[in-house]
């Protein structure tokens, strides 16, 4: 299931719930950048410049990136995912 809309449309909140309700894991993108920015990674710091001037991370890094897709796929990878 995907959850799309703006900034601050419950998004995370509706997300946690059918997590929950469902028994599946919530796997969110903006979660994804904000722990590699903390941690300083590639990815991280290519993430942060779109974040720091306010702006969302663009579908060309997220698509072509390859720190991305490694992120991606070891989150999917989790014993969480197997569902």
């Amino acid at each position: 299931m995907l959850i799309i809309g703006p900034q601050g449309a419950g998004k995370g909140t509706q997300a946690a719930l059918l997590a929950g309700r469902l028994d599946v894991p919530h796997i969110s993108t903006g979660d994804i950048f904000r722990a590699n920015v903390q941690a300083r990674t590639e990815l991280g710091l290519e993430c942060q410049r779109y974040m720091d001037a306010g702006e969302l991370v663009s579908c060309a890094v997220k698509a072509f990136n390859k720190w991305y897709s490694e992120v991606w796929h070891e989150r999917v990878d989790q014993k969480r995912c197997w569902n």
